[in-house]
C-alpha cells in the first residue's frame, strides 16, 4: 500500500543520509581548496595573482554549496525534531564560516 507512514519515515531518513553524504563531500572539497589557496599564498618564488583569484572564486563557490547543504540538513533535523543534531550542525556551520573568513576575509 502506497503512502504508509513507514514509507515516509524511510524516505526522510534516506534524504537525511543523502544530505549527510553531500555535506561530507562539500566539506572535503572546501578543505582541499582552502589548503590549495594557503599553499599558493605561501609560495615566495612564484605567486600568480590570477591563480589565487581563481582558487578564491572556487573557495567561495564550494563554501556556498556546503552552507546550502548544511542549511537543508538543518531544516530536515528541525522537522524531524532532532534538536541535538541540529545544534551540532549549526556549530559546524559556524566553524566553516570562521574558516572561510580566516582565509578569504
Amino acid at each position: 500500500m502506497d503512502g504508509e507512514p513507514g514509507e515516509a519515515v524511510d524516505e526522510e531518513e534516506e534524504h537525511i543520509e543523502s544530505l549527510k553524504q553531500q555535506k561530507a563531500r562539500d566539506r572535503s572539497a572546501f578543505t582541499r581548496i582552502k589548503n590549495k589557496l594557503l599553499s599558493l599564498l605561501d609560495e615566495e618564488d612564484y605567486l600568480s595573482w590570477w591563480e589565487v583569484k581563481v582558487v578564491c572564486q572556487k573557495l567561495c563557490e564550494v563554501q556556498e554549496r556546503a552552507m546550502s547543504t548544511m542549511e537543508e540538513l538543518s531544516q530536515e533535523y528541525l522537522s524531524s525534531k532532532e534538536k541535538e543534531k541540529q545544534k551540532k550542525l549549526i556549530g559546524e556551520m559556524d566553524k566553516l564560516e570562521a574558516e572561510f573568513l580566516e582565509v578569504h576575509g
